[in-house]
């Protein structure tokens, strides 16, 4: 169940096989979010990047505040932040996003 103050984020992350012990991520990717997020941002995309392909995360403005450590404005920033560097897009229902692990503009770059 998803509360009014909450947004729930679907993960759609590059496959990548192996362990699930331990989080993996191309090296693209982190190229990619490092050129273009802020360091708050890049700390709330190593967040996402921490869940499996396909989960539905619901998050509060607290618990991002609470597990990333920021303040409730850096939390609506970095948020803003991602949906405009084209990291979070809209879902198909009300408080729905879509993580990307790169930028929906540059999935069909190369990320090596």
């Amino acid at each position: 169940m998803t509360y009014s103050n909450q947004k729930t984020i679907i993960i759609d992350k590059q496959p990548v096989y192996g362990s699930d012990l331990y989080t993996k991520m191309l090296n693209g990717s982190v190229i990619k979010a490092l050129n273009s997020l802020s360091p708050s941002g890049v700390c709330f995309w190593l967040y996402l990047m921490l869940n499996r392909n396909g989960y539905r995360l619901s998050l509060s403005s607290k618990d991002v505040m609470k597990k990333c450590g920021f303040s409730r404005n850096t939390c609506k920033r970095v948020f803003a932040e991602l949906e405009e560097k084209g990291f979070l897009s809209s879902g198909s229902q009300r408080n729905e996003h879509i993580f990307h692990e790169v930028p929906i503009s540059a999935t069909g770059s190369d990320l090596s």
